[in-house]
């Protein structure tokens, strides 16, 4: 995958694997992230740090809560404005909790199908877009069972299954 020069888009990306791979795109010449998160989160400061690292307008924070379906079209829209293109989606947020479970299943399957399809409707070719890579965060649970949390294990073996399926969808 190309990076140098691309923008992208990464939820969960205030803290922890999300701003991770935030710092990597920009440490491999992508032009500029958006850090999607809660406004609960660390986003601004995080931003702040990667554009002290990288340079002004690398990193923007957008307060974007996933599970909110109107939210977060209207920041992908918002996102693509004021970056003029998207390359790169990054599929990163969630959350594992078995006893919040309709709050873990909108957001690690259904926000991540939301933004998928946002991601489509702009970078696919068949809408006129130059194309662009999606990448779906799992977890080694979407590939074995664990007990202890058999929620959290369907939703991660969901976003495998989607993201597979993917290779072969051709919309419209």
């Amino acid at each position: 995958m190309e990076i140098k020069g691309k923008t992208a888009i990464v939820t969960g990306a205030a803290s922890g694997i999300g701003l991770q791979y935030a710092h990597d795109l920009l440490k491999n010449d992508a032009k500029k992230v958006a850090i999607l998160d809660l406004p609960t989160s660390n986003g601004q400061n995080s931003a702040a740090e990667l554009e002290k690292e990288f340079g002004k307008g690398s990193a923007v924070f957008y307060i974007c809560d996933v599970t909110n379906a109107q939210q977060l079209e209207d920041t992908f829209k918002e996102v693509i404005n004021d970056f003029k293109q998207l390359d790169i989606l990054v599929n990163n947020a969630g959350i594992m909790n078995d006893i919040r479970y309709e709050t873990m299943v909108n957001l690690n399957l259904l926000g991540l199908i939301r933004s998928t399809l946002l991601a489509l409707d702009h970078m696919g070719k068949h809408k006129g877009g130059a194309g662009g890579t999606i990448v779906n965060i799992s977890s080694v649970a979407g590939l074995v069972g664990f007990p202890e949390m058999p929620i959290y294990v369907a939703t991660k073996h969901a976003v495998i299954g989607f993201s597979q399926a993917l290779k072969y969808y051709r919309p419209g």
